[in-house]
């Protein structure tokens, strides 16, 4: 289960809390409850990518800049085993649904919400972008 604090911009999943401004090194406290995987680096940005612990129903990538965390991207994990690199109507509805259960697309004092689709890459996700 995702939610996200749309006061102050706290995202929880499952039993992980995910703030603006986020350390790395506080992001790895998690480790353990929560795969974590670091996907580039190229500073001063780096990725890190968590799976939910129940089968990977989310998969979400970390972006921080200067060691703070900026944004984060929701996408669908392998438990719904959908095929890659093509965006499916099903998909897609799953992805609006857990959007509109966050508080849909917006802006707030804190970043915004939006929903993210490349039709190139064949990717949707939700992205949260952090002031």
């Amino acid at each position: 289960m995702i939610n996200l604090n749309v006061i102050n911009g706290n995202l929880i999943l499952e039993n992980i809390e995910l703030i603006s401004g986020l350390k790395i090194e506080e992001l790895f406290k998690y480790e353990g409850l929560i795969e974590i995987q670091k996907s580039f680096e190229n500073q001063p940005y780096e990725s890190f990518v968590i799976k939910s612990p129940n089968n990977e129903e989310y998969v979400m990538s970390l972006m921080f800049y200067k060691n703070s965390l900026k944004n984060v991207n929701i996408s669908l994990g392998k438990k719904y085993a959908f095929p890659p690199f093509i965006i499916t109507k099903e998909e897609k509805d799953i992805i609006k649904i857990i959007l509109k259960k966050i508080g849909g697309e917006k802006n707030y004092s804190w970043g915004k919400v939006e929903f993210s689709e490349d039709i190139k890459g064949g990717v949707i996700s939700i992205a949260i972008i952090y002031k």
